[in-house]
């Protein structure tokens, strides 16, 4: 099932917030301390295996653990938050995004931030006249374990999670999710190289109130909407562009009033940042980052920009050894059997030009660099055989062309 670009572009963003997961589990944590309160009220049907005899001990234990929890949660985040320095330091600032979206760190600041507010609703019992509530104290013992267990867990996961070779392959892996959606996905619209022509000076632009990144546009539901008010749309930008305030996301053929200007911008997400979604650019840039930091002289690490390389490569093999899918030539929203024009044009996702920005920057970042030089005679000659496009392989064959003819060896130490 397709999903609509907008809600992606939500659940990407929830998926970076450092509020869902411990937001969630503080509020199922409140719930659970009704409920086991409740059960004690009513009595237990079993003997608890650590008894708590007195009132005294049980208020004693759950502000111990409240406290305790609270307090190891402080740790929790300043460990991320020097971690996140680090990496926008050492790594660049573009792949924050990538340990923000770490489950691990959110859940185990929701494991805390759950304990925390378990013990705070129980200790609304102490002092009453109810008996001691042994269930309600069991959990919390039981949550103050878990919670130990998962400092041990952050501490393992974020020593890993900073090398710099896991940093890579999770770019890597996203790289290629994205790729791969890409060149599976249907095209909702027609090439608009070839219909711009044929349809002449459009009648109305569709202008961005705000300016920002493209992070999203929704094809299916421009070509819909095109469909239902008997238009031609062509889409003017990609995720990724940067459109200034009052500059065009999209042209109109037809009668199109106010409302539906409106109703157009909004399959368009816009933001203050790039995102990954829809956006392999972006994923691409930040392992080129990540080689040129590593070739940069003052850090000179020709096996990281190698890595890089390797995934780029890797990428990019998986989108040009099968047939790119075309643009439609007949009627997205209207059916196969309209007569005239398509009613969604866009431009084509250019291959040949990503494939140069992969290996151009590097391989001008890396001529002097032997390592690098050797391993790019040896990637390109594979992704030229399985290139199905022409414009790709001329490009993979300009790049190869331009090596240095007799790379040189690394000074003996």
């Amino acid at each position: 099932m397709r999903v609509p670009s907008r809600l992606r572009l939500l659940l990407d963003r929830a998926r970076t917030s450092y509020f869902v997961i411990p937001g969630t589990a503080g509020i199922g944590a409140f719930l659970f301390a009704i409920l086991t309160l409740s059960i004690d009220r009513g009595g237990l049907p079993f003997e608890v295996p650590i008894p708590v005899e007195k009132m005294e001990d049980a208020r004693s234990l759950l502000t111990t653990i409240a406290s305790t929890s609270i307090g190891v949660a402080a740790t929790v985040f300043s460990i991320t938050i020097v971690v996140l320095s680090l990496a926008s330091s050492q790594f660049g600032p573009r792949l924050l995004r990538n340990f923000l979206k770490n489950r691990s760190s959110q859940v185990v600041l929701g494991c805390f931030v759950a304990t925390h507010v378990y013990c705070l609703a129980a200790l609304r019992t102490a002092g009453s006249a109810w008996d001691v509530p042994q269930l309600t104290c069991l959990v919390a013992l039981t949550l103050s374990m878990i919670d130990a267990a998962a400092l041990i867990y952050f501490i393992h996961h974020t020593a890993h999670w900073v090398q710099v070779d896991r940093i890579i392959d999770v770019v890597g892996d996203s790289l290629d999710e994205e790729l791969l959606r890409l060149s599976a996905t249907e095209r909702h619209y027609a090439d608009a190289t070839e219909w711009r022509p044929k349809l002449g000076d459009p009648s109305l632009l569709v202008r961005t109130p705000r300016a920002g990144y493209v992070q999203t546009h929704d094809d299916a539901r421009l070509a819909r909407i095109a469909a239902d008010h008997d238009l031609v749309i062509e889409r003017t930008v990609v995720a990724g562009d940067f459109v200034f305030s009052g500059r065009p996301l999209a042209a109109v053929w037809g009668e199109a009033d106010d409302d539906l200007v409106q109703t157009i911008q909004e399959p368009f997400g816009l933001g203050a940042a790039r995102s990954d979604l829809q956006d392999p650019w972006h994923l691409l840039d930040q392992l080129i980052e990540l080689a040129l930091r590593a070739l940069s002289p003052g850090i000179n690490d020709p096996t990281t920009a190698r890595t890089c390389l390797d995934r780029m490569a890797n990428a990019l093999l998986s989108v040009i050894a099968r047939p790119f899918p075309v643009p439609r030539s007949e009627d997205p929203g209207g059916g196969e059997d309209r007569s005239g024009p398509p009613r969604l044009i866009a431009t084509p996702p250019d291959l040949a030009a990503l494939c140069e920005r992969a290996f151009g920057e590097v391989r001008r970042a890396g001529e002097s660099q032997w390592m690098i030089v050797r391993r790019l005679e040896e990637v390109l000659p594979v992704l030229i055989e399985e290139a199905q496009d022409p414009e790709v392989r001329a490009v993979l064959e300009a790049e190869r062309r331009a090596l240095p003819d007799a790379p040189r060896r690394p000074h003996a130490v």
